[in-house]
């Protein structure tokens, strides 16, 4: 019984960087999508440019996919932008 509480205390602490690396990740991607989109939806005020805009920040993200240090921050960053930018822009 005394292993338990040892083997928890590894297990737990090997996934804590990978954790916080990824909200870290989350924290920015959502900060830099949704600012970007709503300062798009506020300077441009036609809804064609709005949609290249968004559709070339997306495109940049699914371009910084490709690198696997950054997938999880491209996929969450387009998310939030494209999901500001459609809300705001009924």
């Amino acid at each position: 019984v005394y292993w338990a509480p040892l083997t928890t205390a590894l297990v737990s602490e090997s996934s804590e960087g990978g954790t916080l690396r990824l909200s870290f990740q989350r924290l920015m991607a959502v900060l830099l999508g949704s600012t970007y989109a709503y300062v798009v939806v506020l300077v441009v005020q036609h809804r064609l440019p709005v949609g290249i805009c968004i559709c070339l920040f997306v495109g940049l993200m699914g371009y910084l996919k490709t690198d696997p240090r950054r997938e999880y921050f491209a996929s969450v960053c387009a998310q939030s932008a494209s999901i500001i930018t459609f809300l705001s822009h009924q």
